[in-house]
């Protein structure tokens, strides 16, 4: 649980307009080349944490059986989502390996007419398929942890995308569904 806050803790702060001013004023370090660092930083993070899990002692909470095709279904699923999330995204741009090519737009179409984090959807679907697949409380209390999470990182890359995209963000907002299509 402690590893989990930290690792979410450093994910919001890392992420924040503040954090990268200040990286920039006082690091140099600024678009793509923090970007890449970001990712970085949270790519080593998840491996760290997915060591502890492995690591930890875990008690399977029951037996998937048949319902281990609905792990794979809900697994295969998240991972076409946030595939089709980056049609209009380039993934070298989000990870920071290329510098943005052209003004950062709003992108409004494909499956961001549907849901507005489509990347969060398909990292819940694939969180829940891993927890039917491998049952255990460790996973579960991970799986808790980032769902209470998501609400709270939606809230502050909110923030940033009004301030960035003003009212075409807020008309947005309001006829697009943050996660779940019809909710």
């Amino acid at each position: 649980i402690i590893s989990w806050i930290i690792y979410l803790s450093l994910h919001s702060l890392l992420a924040s307009n503040a954090c990268k001013e200040w990286v920039s004023e006082h690091v140099g370090l600024k678009g793509s080349g923090y970007r890449f660092v970001y990712s970085l930083i949270s790519v080593v993070g998840l491996i760290g944490l997915g060591w502890i899990i492995k690591e930890m002692p875990q008690k399977r909470l029951f037996d998937p059986g048949i319902f281990i095709y609905s792990a794979y279904l809900l697994i295969g699923a998240g991972v076409v989502i946030v595939f089709f999330s980056f049609r209009y995204l380039s993934g070298m741009e989000f990870v920071g390996l290329r510098k943005s090519s052209s003004e950062d737009k709003l992108v409004t179409h494909g499956i961001h007419s549907r849901v507005r984090h489509p990347i969060y959807t398909g990292t819940i679907a694939i969180l829940l398929g891993y927890f039917i697949y491998q049952p255990s409380d460790v996973i579960l209390v991970s799986v808790v942890l980032i769902l209470i999470y998501l609400p709270i990182g939606i809230y502050f890359e909110e923030r940033k995308l009004i301030q960035k995209f003003g009212e075409a963000y807020l008309n947005y907002k309001k006829k697009v569904p943050s996660i779940l299509p019809g909710l």
